[in-house]
Formats: structure tokens, C-alpha cells, sequence
């Protein structure tokens, strides 16, 4: 069984945690824990019950994950990435959009060098980004992109 940390606890932790519910045993995922922002550990474990909840990154580290997720945008691969990476640890990075600082793309490629661990981008909107390129040659001219999210979402 894979052990999985999370970094997030908000809609995309929750869709995260709820898919690998709906699996069951046979996802082989056991999430170790979920980092929270200071302060908010209470409303997280009211989302994601059951899982526990840390408020810094190496109370999550020290449960000895084998992978870390980030669910949580891209000020968190900002701030968390770096260190899970020099730890060792594979970080697969869901807001893929913050690697378009290059600065920060450096950082994390050093820090995955120096840690031996791996950087990984999941298909998904970067795959649907590649498919709209491919369709410019069908006479694709224009997209429209929307996106729908609570007043309450914080900021991308």
C-alpha cells in the first residue's frame, strides 16, 4: 500500500479523499495525513473526516509518505514543494500553472535533483491544453475557457 500526504484540505482534498473512499482497498493509496493552513485544522477535519490533519508541513513529513500531493494551488508548490522534494519524497503537483515561473521551476528541479525524488505532473488540463494545440491544424481560431468556483474560493 502506497502511503499519500496531502498538502490542502479544501475541494480538490476532498474530491481526492472522496475518490479514494470510493475505491476502497483495491486504490493500494493510504493517505497518512493532510496539511492544513495555520489556524484552520478544525475546519479541515470537519471536510476531510477521518483523515488526519497537521498545520505544518513537517508534522506531514515525519509520517514518512512515500508521495505527497498538492491540492492546495500554487502559492502551496511555492511554499511546500522545495522542502518535499529535498526530503526525498515524490511530489505530484496538481496546480501545475505555478511551474510558469521559472524561477520557482529552478528551485523545485534543483531541489528534486538533490532530494532524488521526482516532480510529477498529472495529465488532465495540461493534456487538454495539448489536444486544443493539435486542433489549431483542424482550423481550430479561437477557445472560450470557463471556470466556475464558490465566492468563497481562494485566489488562483
Amino acid at each position: 500500500m502506497t502511503s499519500v500526504g496531502l498538502i490542502g484540505c479544501g475541494g480538490m482534498a476532498q474530491d481526492v479523499v472522496a475518490a479514494l473512499r470510493d475505491a476502497g482497498t483495491t486504490s493500494g493509496v493510504r493517505i497518512v495525513g493532510a496539511l492544513a493552513r495555520p489556524g484552520r485544522g478544525d475546519a479541515a477535519r470537519a471536510k476531510l473526516c477521518g483523515v488526519d490533519i497537521v498545520e505544518a508541513l513537517d508534522e506531514l513529513l515525519a509520517r514518512e509518505p512515500a508521495l505527497i500531493a498538492e491540492v492546495a494551488g500554487q502559492a502551496a508548490v511555492a511554499e511546500h514543494a522545495d522542502a518535499v522534494l529535498r526530503r526525498g519524497i515524490d511530489c505530484l503537483l496538481i496546480s501545475v500553472g505555478a511551474l510558469a515561473d521559472a524561477a520557482l521551476l529552478r528551485r523545485l528541479k534543483s531541489a528534486a535533483r538533490d532530494g532524488d525524488s521526482r516532480i510529477l505532473l498529472p495529465a488532465g488540463a495540461v493534456g487538454g491544453i495539448d489536444a486544443i494545440a493539435a486542433m489549431r491544424f483542424a482550423g481550430l481560431t479561437s477557445v472560450r475557457y470557463s471556470i466556475r468556483r464558490t465566492p468563497t474560493s481562494p485566489p488562483r
